[in-house]
């Protein structure tokens, strides 16, 4: 948890609430903005302009995973893994097993993503408007939106032959990551891959 700042709110102070736990907390952004202070915790996604408390104080919802941070310090749990890969269940169970096999953990994963956006290797939805790197400040939903991006480029570069038999044997699909098939049709996702582009347009 972040050490809350030594502040003590003035009479008529305004007030913002966390989207996450709901609480009340002192709106300080125009604060450091005007100051250029940044001991006073960002307090809203650079994304989607939400305002959340994890960064001021740190949010006391009981399943809060850590709903505002850095990119590459966010804690997106391991729930995150079931849709990792373009909310393709059964590609992200790929992603996972192999995470599994090389005991690498979410975190890790996401250090090594982020490093590669910040290399200019990987790109993810909200970086060209939003000039996103691994330090931006981001909400849990908007982060863990972006990481499926990336998530979904890294399993695209794992080697062939760091996959399974059964997953290199399959052919790609003609509509690629863009198939809608895949997110309703469970034996359509498992015979094609989809971590591939499309080569059909009509």
């Amino acid at each position: 948890m972040p050490t809350p700042p030594t502040f003590q709110c003035q009479q008529y102070q305004t007030h913002v609430l966390c989207q996450c736990c709901l609480q009340p907390m002192p709106d300080r952004r125009v604060e450091r903005n005007r100051l250029d202070d940044e001991s006073i915790p960002q307090q809203h996604c650079t994304i989607c302009y939400r305002v959340f408390c994890h960064t001021y104080w740190g949010c006391m919802k009981n399943e809060c995973y850590g709903c505002l941070g850095r990119f590459k310090e966010m804690n997106f749990g391991q729930k995150c893994l079931k849709t990792i890969v373009n909310n393709n269940p059964f590609e992200s169970a790929i992603l996972k097993d192999w995470m599994t096999a090389t005991g690498k953990n979410v975190k890790q994963l996401l250090q090594e993503c982020v490093q590669k956006l910040d290399a200019g290797e990987y790109t993810c939805s909200d970086q060209s408007q939003f000039s996103l790197t691994s330090n931006s400040v981001v909400c849990y939903g908007c982060g863990v939106r972006n990481f499926r991006d990336l998530a979904f480029q890294f399993r695209r570069d794992l080697a062939a032959d760091q996959l399974p038999a059964y997953v290199r044997s399959r052919s790609d699909c003609y509509w690629g990551k863009g198939c809608r098939t895949q997110f309703n049709k469970p034996d359509h996702a498992k015979r094609f891959n989809h971590v591939c582009e499309a080569t059909r347009t009509s």
